[in-house]
């Protein structure tokens, strides 16, 4: 078998420009095909994503807002209560005060 000879001759500028025009268009066309082949699975998979982290933070507001609506019922409930404690002593203080 003979050997092969190795090639000594400088690498130009020209020669790499051959060599990567050559090299990188049909790579960026496999790359570009591949990537669009998953933009339509990608967005969906973002939509379901979207979807349901508002589904999440719809929920966990929801269980906010009802302790939210509680604590207002009950503060509600409790002024009602005072409102009607007040006007019974401003009754009473009239009545005092009307008193010879």
């Amino acid at each position: 078998m003979p050997e092969e000879e190795e090639d000594n001759r400088p690498v130009t500028v020209s020669l790499l420009t051959k060599i990567f025009d050559a090299r990188i268009p049909p790579m960026e066309a496999k790359f570009e095909a591949a990537l669009d082949s998953r933009i339509p699975t990608l967005r969906n998979e973002m939509i379901e994503r979207i979807e349901d982290t508002e589904t999440r933070l719809l929920k966990e507001f929801r269980k906010w807002a009802v302790r939210i609506e509680a604590v207002g019922r009950v503060n509600e409930t409790r002024s009602i209560g005072l409102d009607q404690r007040i006007a019974v002593i401003e009754e009473r203080l009239n009545d005092l005060e009307d008193r010879p």
